[in-house]
């Protein structure tokens, strides 16, 4: 059963869903046990057969009522329009993770300073953190256009990126373009830790004052920022956000925002959590916020949430609308998601380097792919795939000698 265990962990971390449900349902058949059902239900909603998930779930429930098993009810309603459920079962969910985070020994490291007033004079102090890494233009070209909307909806604010040698060189020099900051992790000791926490190093940095946490593959907004405001012009110490049917956790690790000294050690922290049990990089960021932080931000938090019932909450404040597709106007979307598909005569295996051109012939970016069954696939932003989808931009690939395939990384200056 272990090695069933382990086979379906593996699919599932590859995207191979399908693969995981095999798994699934063969360690269900076997032990006839509620977790491995749930993970059958789990896979079933990645599919996007929800209707097939929420009935699995609700058979679960009644066997095992942890916080996965609500989290996963809450997003099978939510993709069926069912928005009580949303609230009842997220509650709960939220309720839940309270309590296991009001178990645990060990917070960390914090102390009580004096709150720093929120100066938008002084930009440099006020920190828009990002994790990145790797090449895939899902999150380097979302990196690039954050930096740019930061321009516009919080100038007070700078951008600043954890990224390591896997980024590429041109997004690096890109982003130092556009007036973002990029820190290398290795040159401040964290290249140990899981490339999700890196963004969490700028509460250590004592030229910092006000930081906001938020993912490179979400893009930064009219509603962000009327929620910021109001965290600023607040006497509290942190800030969270929940908007989405699926925001079932106490503090999305890209939908929150601190004032730096509180903790005093936030590098210790993360490593001594990591220590302290078996951990997921997938999932440590968000396990760590539940675990160590919760306990002492929730006694100065401001938090936006409209759609579960925690105590405290308030609605998001009034903003000009967000200007995107309406698939993607919460805090939080998943912008850089969409795929682009594109044919290719090369046999398998085949590398090519493919450049994105605007409407006036100019390159938007250039990244490389490999051929796979006549076709090679990438992730682009959204707002990319919009452009291509109305015939503005075009994409042109050329084949490239296998050892070009690597792009010289970045050089990681701050």
């Amino acid at each position: 059963m272990n090695l069933l265990g382990e086979e379906f962990r593996a699919a599932f971390a590859q995207g191979d869903f399908m693969r995981a449900l095999k798994f699934a349902t063969q360690a269900w058949e076997a032990t006839r046990s509620p977790q491995p059902l749930a993970d059958v239900a789990l896979c079933q909603m990645r599919l996007g057969r929800a209707m097939q998930a929420y009935d699995i779930y609700h058979g679960v429930v009644e066997y095992l009522k942890t916080p996965n098993v609500y989290d996963g009810l809450a997003e099978a309603a939510g993709q069926l329009g069912k928005w009580r459920e949303v609230r009842e079962f997220g509650t709960i969910s939220l309720e839940l993770k309270i309590l296991e985070a009001a178990e645990e020994t060990t917070a960390a490291t914090a102390e009580s300073p004096v709150l720093p007033r929120f100066d938008e004079r002084r930009r440099e102090r006020n920190v828009i953190a990002f994790s990145l890494f790797g090449g895939d233009p899902r999150y380097c070209e979302m990196a690039v256009l954050n930096v740019r909307a930061a321009r516009e909806f919080f100038p007070a604010w700078v951008c600043r990126f954890y990224v390591d040698a896997s980024v590429p060189r041109s997004v690096c020099e890109r982003l130092l373009a556009e007036g973002a900051s990029v820190v290398d992790v290795r040159s401040i000791g964290g290249h140990d830790l899981p490339g999700t926490m890196w963004r969490f190093l700028a509460l250590d940095d004592p030229g910092v004052d006000r930081v906001q946490f938020r993912d490179a593959d979400s893009l930064l907004s009219t509603r962000d920022q009327a929620a910021v405001r109001a965290w600023c012009a607040s006497d509290r110490w942190f800030h969270v956000m929940r908007d989405y049917h699926s925001h079932t956790e106490l503090m999305l690790a890209g939908m929150w925002g601190a004032c730096r000294g509180v903790f005093t050690d936030m590098a210790g922290d993360m490593r001594a959590y990591l220590k302290s049990r078996p951990f997921s990089s997938r999932y440590a960021d968000q396990h760590f916020l539940r675990h160590r932080i919760w306990k002492v931000a929730a006694t100065s938090m401001l938090s936006h949430d409209e759609w579960f019932d925690l105590s405290g909450s308030q609605p998001f404040p009034a903003h000009v609308p967000m200007t995107v597709d309406p698939r993607y106007a919460h805090v939080g979307a998943n912008i850089g998601s969409p795929s682009m598909e594109v044919a290719h005569s090369a046999p398998d295996g085949t590398p090519v380097r493919w450049t994105l051109h605007d409407a006036s012939g100019g390159a938007v970016c250039t990244y490389c792919a490999v051929v796979r069954n006549g076709r090679y696939s990438v992730s682009i932003p959204a707002p990319y795939a919009a452009e291509i989808a109305a015939g503005r931009w075009r994409v042109v690939s050329r084949g490239l000698p296998q050892p070009d395939l690597e792009e010289t990384r970045c050089p990681l200056k701050t």
